[in-house]
């Protein structure tokens, strides 16, 4: 019954919480954050990600964290790109710097339980889904 629980709330976030490409990630926001930031390297690590070059993507968000260390954003991004690379545990890293910075953010918990599936630990990938749900339930009041 939990698993089914877990599964409809992430069909939810994955339909009407973020548009997303197959990688949980909506890259077309890359333009987005680079407004927002000004920070040439967030829009270049999109890019990155959307070609497929993840150790460069990697490079251009570690370069935006040298310059914007307070962006929880950079660090999502990197550990996004670091997952899709292959380093799991340096994504891993990441995601919880980015969620010690902002907590309240809930794509970084789906972010996060998504480098937990990688990683075959159902468990915690379950309490962050729990935990992006109770995030966008808290933002819809």
């Amino acid at each position: 019954m939990a698993k089914k629980l877990i599964f409809c709330l992430f069909l939810f976030f994955f339909m009407f919480g973020c548009s997303t490409d197959e990688n949980n990630m909506d890259l077309n926001e890359g333009t987005d954050y680079y407004y927002e930031t000004g920070n040439k390297f967030i829009l270049s690590g999109h890019q990155k990600i959307k070609a497929g070059d993840f150790a460069g993507a990697t490079e251009d968000f570690t370069k935006a964290i040298e310059e914007l260390p307070e962006y929880a954003y950079a660090y999502g991004f990197r550990a996004f790109a670091k997952q899709q690379a292959g380093d799991l545990p340096g994504a891993l890293i990441d995601i919880n710097k980015a969620i010690e910075m902002k907590d309240s953010i809930g794509e970084f918990y789906i972010w996060r339980a998504g480098i937990y599936k990688d990683m075959g630990d159902d468990n915690s990938m379950n309490i962050n889904f729990e935990k992006a749900a109770e995030l966008k339930k808290t933002e819809a009041k």
